[in-house]
């Protein structure tokens, strides 16, 4: 949480109900399994986007509250376990031009700090300091896991799942899969 804030300047997380599953993880994490250094750092580092992500979420929302009021139209919801082909389902309904689906970059962070951006509560610069940070993470990955493209290629520019996104409250399987 320390880390998250001293990240983003930003101390309101919003709902304290994540802070349940986050302690279960992290309880998880070091007694229920022997992660290696390089999982400990991983999985540190993750939790810090996550709740720095959080952080600057409920940040965007007190400043334009208006968001919520935004109407959500008809969505497609996707619902099965994991390796039942429901990535398949979801690229290939995201391939629809007629239909939103989140590129992969904003599904890591879906809300820029305010500063990245030329003016706070200005639009993004161009370009988006995101895309680079994401080409950095997936170098890393396919460095570090060279195998992993065979099983879920990922891009940048790649129309990803909600996963990141339902993260944020630590109760999502990601953490699983």
């Amino acid at each position: 949480l320390d880390a998250a804030a001293a990240a983003t300047g930003l101390d309101d997380f919003g709902d304290p109900r994540f802070l349940e599953p986050l302690a279960v993880l992290c309880e998880a994490l070091t007694s229920d399994v022997e992660l290696s250094p390089m999982g400990t750092v991983s999985q540190h580092t993750l939790f810090v986007q996550l709740l720095a992500n959080r952080l600057l979420v409920e940040h965007e929302i007190a400043r334009h509250p208006e968001i919520l009021d935004e109407p959500l139209e008809a969505p497609i919801v996707i619902a099965g376990l994991p390796r039942t082909g429901t990535t398949h389902l979801h690229n290939l309904l995201s391939a629809d031009p007629r239909l939103r689906s989140l590129p992969y970059w904003e599904s890591l962070e879906p809300v820029l700090a305010d500063a990245e951006r030329p003016r706070p509560d200005g639009p993004p610069p161009d370009p988006d300091p995101r895309l680079a940070r994401t080409d950095a993470a997936l170098w890393f990955v396919n460095e570090a896991m060279p195998h992993f493209v065979r099983m879920h290629e990922m891009t940048t520019q790649h129309r990803h799942e909600e996963i990141q996104l339902l993260a944020l409250d630590f109760s999502t399987m990601l953490f699983e899969t």
